[in-house]
């Protein structure tokens, strides 16, 4: 059941306890196990991989690309509730449940993957610690929420800006975190409407915190982000890492005043 939120802004949405596409990371002998028996699949940018309400008939392996999970909630707003990339499992929680999508998965970007039917999934959930792993990632996925929640309900605008960066961005091109998400998406995962979200990103990127550009944010000062929210910048790197060491990107050109480059949008010369 969602929890009902009221924004101090122009917007009001719920969030979601659990969304169970919202991705599961599998212990590594049981997901080499799943690809085995997977079938390869490739979808582009901007597929829907799967549908909110659909029935639980498979599950799929993110093998390389990323996804967004997006929410369709009974008043006609969205949620973006998570971005996943390579090493989740999609869908796991409805196979296990047998209820219906609770979100809808679609590619940011082009995706490989393996898809496993319910019924296999479900045979080979019997390995040994599997079923104890599952358990403890759907706890880890209600704490995720619990925080969002959290967040929505007691941080300005700025705040909510700044923990969704953190909590969405992915690595990119030379160790540098990005998004390929739209300033809408990104106000949809955290409650603020367009323009409220687009005049905080200005002033992040005023700052020197980030660039901007078309469906796309990336992060030249991860520190700064990270103090900005109260955490200490990470410093190590892992298979699902969300936040290496902050690098900074080296932007020349100028248009209208500000730096560009590849399309990216920065601060303006002082």
């Amino acid at each position: 059941m969602a929890a009902q939120i009221s924004f101090p802004d122009d917007r009001k949405t719920s969030v979601p306890a659990l969304c169970d596409n919202g991705g599961m990371e599998i212990p590594t002998k049981f997901w080499e196990r799943l690809a085995v028996h997977g079938s390869e699949r490739r979808y582009p940018a901007g597929h829907q991989i799967m549908r909110q309400g659909e029935p639980p008939t498979h599950v799929v392996q993110l093998l390389a690309g990323r996804v967004k999970v997006v929410v369709h909630l009974p008043d006609g707003e969205i949620f973006v509730a998570a971005v996943r990339g390579p090493g989740e499992t999609l869908g796991a929680m409805g196979v296990v449940t047998e209820r219906p999508r609770s979100a809808t998965v679609i590619a940011l970007v082009p995706c490989h993957t393996r898809v496993l039917p319910a019924e296999r999934f479900l045979a080979l959930m019997s390995a040994p610690g599997v079923t104890s792993e599952l358990f403890q990632q759907t706890l880890r996925r209600f704490a995720e929420g619990d925080v969002r929640r959290a967040e929505m309900a007691t941080l300005p605008a700025s705040g909510r800006v700044i923990h969704a960066l953190l909590r969405l961005a992915y690595p990119g091109p030379g160790g540098r975190f990005e998004l390929h998400l739209s300033q809408e998406e990104i106000g949809q995962a955290v409650g603020l409407s367009r323009s409220v979200t687009a005049a905080e990103l200005a002033r992040l990127r005023e700052r020197g915190v980030l660039l901007t550009g078309r469906r796309r944010v990336v992060i030249t000062d991860m520190s700064l982000l990270c103090s900005l929210a109260g955490f200490n910048a990470p410093t190590s790197d892992s298979r699902h890492s969300r936040r290496p060491s902050p690098r900074k990107l080296d932007v020349s050109s100028r248009s209208s005043g500000r730096h560009q480059r590849g399309g990216l949008q920065g601060p303006a010369r002082r």
